[in-house]
């Protein structure tokens, strides 16, 4: 084996725990958005923490992959730092059989993984966003001093309220 295939094997290796990681945030992801749904305050906050982990899993394994990459670069007697710039294309130019293949579909799994990822993301955003745009309604809502403040209702406006009469409010 040649030490360029050796080098990608590396390469590979850490593609595939970074694959592994994503799928892992995927289901993690996936469970966080049931709990908010939920409102399982508790579950949410164990989500983040995990999340923070696979977080810090993902980035290890991307240095590793880039150091990886820069020992591609110099085997192919590149500048330092160019070698981080190498796509996938152009490393499978530089691998033999079986390897070739393997990074070309790891490549192409990843990136879906990634995507997959991303629109967990932007979704979870999405939600908690409109969630923290009902909090402030509400809390506005009931720092309103010295004012008939209403109702707040489930569509995240204030209504106003009837006035209720001395013997409804005492029963």
């Amino acid at each position: 084996m040649s030490k360029m295939n050796e080098t990608i094997r590396k390469v590979l290796m850490h593609m595939e725990r970074i694959e592994q990681l994503q799928a892992d945030l995927k289901a993690l992801l996936a469970e966080k958005l049931d709990a908010m749904r939920r409102a399982d305050l508790h579950a949410i906050q164990a989500f983040v923490e995990r999340e923070k982990d696979l977080i810090i899993g993902i980035n290890e394994q991307e240095v590793l992959r880039k150091q990886a990459m820069e020992q591609i670069g110099a085997q192919l007697g590149m500048s330092k730092g160019l070698g981080r710039t190498i796509t996938a294309r152009m490393l499978a130019e530089h691998a033999d059989e079986p390897v070739r293949s393997r990074l070309l579909d790891r490549v192409s799994r990843l990136k879906q993984m990634v995507t997959e990822v991303s629109k967990l993301n932007r979704l979870i955003q999405r939600v908690s966003e409109q969630t923290i745009k009902h909090l402030k309604t509400a809390f506005a809502t009931i720092s309103e001093a010295g004012e008939d403040i209403g109702l707040y209702s489930a569509g995240g406006t204030t209504v106003q309220r009837r006035p209720r009469e001395f013997f409804e409010a005492i029963g």
